[in-house]
Formats: C-alpha cells, structure tokens, sequence
C-alpha cells in the first residue's frame, strides 16, 4: 500500500468556507485539468514526512514534540497570502495549486524545527495537476485563522485504507508564552 505520512493544520470551518470560495473563483478560470482537495481534506502541511515505511509514528512524535517545546508553542494566527503553483520533484512530478503559508513565522520556525533540510515551505494545496498551470490574476485575500493543534495524518493513495486518517495530534495551549520563535535551528 502507498501510504505517506504529514503534519498539518486543518482550518476551522469559517476558514474553510472562505477557502472554498477561493478555489470555486479558481475553478471558473482554470482551463486545465486539475483535481480540487475535497473541502474536508482542505489542511496547512506542515511537514511532509513522506513514506511511512520510513519513520514510525514514535519517531515522528518524538520530532515534533522536540520542535514544539524548543519553539514554545502555543496556539498562533495563521495567514496564508499568495497564490502560487509548486512542481514537485518526487512522485509523480504533479503540481500543486496552493497558498503560501511561508510569510507565518511561527509556522515556518515550527517546519523549520522538525528539520528545515528537507521540508518545503508551509502550504496549503487548493488542487493538483499534472498539466502546466498559467494561474488568473486573482486577487486573494490573505486567510487568517487560530492555530490550535497540529495532526500527524496517514494519507493512502489506494485499498481499504484509501484516504486521510489522523494518527495523533498536538494541541496548542491557548495559555502558553508568547511564541519565542528562535528562527531557524543551525545546521
């Protein structure tokens, strides 16, 4: 089975609805063939841990309590602004329609913390295609939204298990510090 593994951060449903609007202006002016994120599955990646025959669930936990605590997480506005499309490089080479989550220091420091070498910047993927994509010129309103908690998921690409499926979460005390955000961890 083809199963990969990400922490993400889903929005509530005000955000959600304001994310459905974005992509249903998007699907009036998009002539290529693109496959839309059902709204349920509409989420901030994080992290993308990729494969899951490659780290296990405790390994990943461990990681990301690492990084919470170094980073004094606590709950945090998040803003995606711009509109942009990501090749990817690794399985099928698709591209990604999303918002960029990357101008949100404290959820670049939290990605940057899990490890910065690896990791893409913060997203959230509104659809995917595999043909060139010459995006409109749509003026998207920046989405804020509390961050409360951040999931592991297991999303499986096929079988019985096919979809997305939470195997932890990470809550966000609502009480905690001021985020600290040290900035990238050094190399």
């Amino acid at each position: 089975m083809d199963a990969t593994l990400f922490a993400a951060i889903f929005p509530p449903p005000a955000a959600r609805a304001v994310l459905e609007q974005v992509q249903a202006d998007l699907r009036r002016q998009v002539a290529e063939r693109v496959t839309w994120v059902v709204p349920e599955r509409l989420h901030v990646t994080v992290f993308f841990f990729g494969d899951e025959r490659l780290r296990g669930v405790e390994e990943i936990d461990g990681m990301v309590r690492w990084a919470l605590d170094v980073v004094g997480a606590g709950a945090f506005d998040l803003t995606l602004d711009g509109l942009g499309v990501l090749r990817h490089r690794v399985g099928d080479g698709h591209r990604s329609i999303h918002l960029d989550g990357g101008g949100c220091k404290p959820l670049v420091d939290l990605a940057g913390r899990i490890n910065r070498s690896t990791n893409r910047p913060p997203h959230l993927t509104l659809g995917r295609t595999r043909a060139r994509v010459a995006l409109p010129a749509l003026a998207v309103p920046p989405v804020t939204f509390r961050a409360e908690r951040i999931a592991l998921v297991r999303s499986a690409s096929e079988g019985t298990q096919r979809g997305y499926r939470v195997l932890r979460e990470w809550q966000l005390p609502a009480g905690a510090a001021p985020w600290r955000g040290y900035g990238m961890p050094p190399s």
